[in-house]
């Protein structure tokens, strides 16, 4: 399954996909007019991406997709996996040739944001490595609202954690393009019924120091036949189908004959799965025994 989200076309129910809320506005021009991309939320809760266009900024039109016969249509609906099913709270800019959005789960807890582009605003592709933060990322936290402002030839992203009404904390991050982040590489080597793995990863010490969220230091890990993990999922201990290591190779022993599904990852001192570097995913085979 898809760990992003799709455009809307021919994948929404029938009925009005925004006609309980809009909330979560973004303007931003577009030629001699302009653009307003809007959370939209149904009678059951479910929300979703739209889009809406304006030559004053006054008189908006919705968005419409020919394939649809409907008032008007989604252009970003959630997948379903990281997103909870429902998604709001998008943020867009002008990015290189096209454009730049982000968007947040819309499941009150959930914390999770993710990122996607397009090249006319409107057919919109999910970043394959969803979500690019994760529920979990500053604690137990609940994330509020976020703002994505060009500055100085870099993004700039800013963002509002907190607890509640007591307390919230304001954080600033830059995106960076993918081809400036930190990347691992892993080699496999099947012997009988162990697999090898060697880890290296730019920038980073593999090595276990408790207690470091820094990313500086991080340690390998191998879920093995198990779903892909995500960033800032809790690595358990105690679970013989994830293999810890604490430089950069371990072993994975006693498979069974067959194929298998691993999936790398680094963890930092807190055992919190880390992206960058993305995930690795080897299908490695084990023969039988003569």
């Amino acid at each position: 399954m898809d760990s992003g989200s799709r455009t809307g076309a021919g994948t929404r129910s029938r009925g009005r996909w925004d006609g309980e809320r809009l909330s979560h506005p973004t303007v931003v021009r577009d030629g001699d007019g302009y653009r307003m991309y809007y959370g939209g939320r149904d009678r059951r809760g479910t929300s979703a991406i739209g889009l809406a266009t304006s030559p004053d900024g006054v008189t908006w039109t919705k968005h419409d997709d020919p394939s649809t016969p409907s008032s008007s249509d989604p252009v970003l609906v959630a997948a379903g996996v990281w997103d909870a099913g429902t998604i709001a709270r998008p943020r867009v800019v002008p990015h290189d040739d096209g454009w730049l959005l982000l968007y947040a789960a819309a499941a009150i807890g959930t914390g999770s944001v993710g990122l996607a582009t397009s090249a006319d605003g409107v057919s919109w592709d999910p970043h394959p490595e969803n979500p690019i933060l994760a529920r979990g990322a500053f604690g137990r936290a609940l994330l509020f609202d976020y703002a994505l402002i060009p500055f100085d030839g870099r993004l700039l992203w800013l963002f509002e954690y907190g607890g509640g009404s007591t307390r919230t904390d304001l954080y600033a991050l830059e995106l960076i393009r993918p081809d400036a982040l930190s990347r691992m590489e892993v080699t496999a080597t099947v012997s009988g019924d162990t697999v090898d793995v060697e880890v290296t990863a730019a920038g980073i010490t593999l090595d276990f120091v408790a207690g470091d969220t820094s990313a500086a230091t991080a340690h390998p890990h191998v879920f093995v036949d198990r779903a892909r993990p995500f960033p800032g999922e809790e690595v358990p201990l105690g679970d013989p189908t994830i293999v810890h290591a604490r430089g950069n190779t371990l072993s994975v022993a006693g498979l069974e004959p067959g194929s298998h599904t691993l999936w790398v990852v680094l963890a930092n001192g807190a055992d919190e799965v880390l992206a960058p570097p993305a995930p690795i995913q080897l299908v490695v085979m084990i023969e039988a025994a003569d």
